[in-house]
């Protein structure tokens, strides 16, 4: 079985949904909260942001992005948009699921479906 990671928050309904989605499918998976165990390291974030895009990447609907300067949230890509994102992780958009076959961030069972089966 492809090795999942599910990075969110444990807060997050979005989050619980995609939890439960995974465990109702019986897929073993290990939860990363972002808070609690803070962010990836840089070059995941950057694969990341490469595999989604940036703008799929940054949560800007976020309490966390609202609060950032308008200097900060005028970085949309690149190495800014990934030290902006090690400092602040909780501006990853969530849930962000990653198999061995790729990645999708947000909750959508039809993307999911696209890098992991789903019994």
């Amino acid at each position: 079985m492809a090795k999942l990671v599910l990075y969110g928050i444990a807060s997050c309904d979005t989050c619980r949904k995609a939890v439960a989605w995974l465990k109702a499918g019986g897929h073993s998976f290990q939860f990363h909260d972002l808070r609690a165990d803070g962010p990836p390291d840089a070059s995941q974030v950057r694969a990341w942001g490469q595999a989604l895009g940036w703008e799929t990447l940054l949560n800007r609907r976020s309490t966390t992005f609202r609060a950032l300067t308008s200097e900060e949230q005028s970085i949309t890509e690149g190495d800014d948009a990934v030290a902006l994102i090690l400092r602040y992780p909780l501006l990853i958009k969530r849930p962000l699921i990653e198999s061995e076959s790729g990645v999708v961030a947000g909750f959508n069972p039809d993307r999911l479906n696209g890098i992991i089966s789903h019994a």
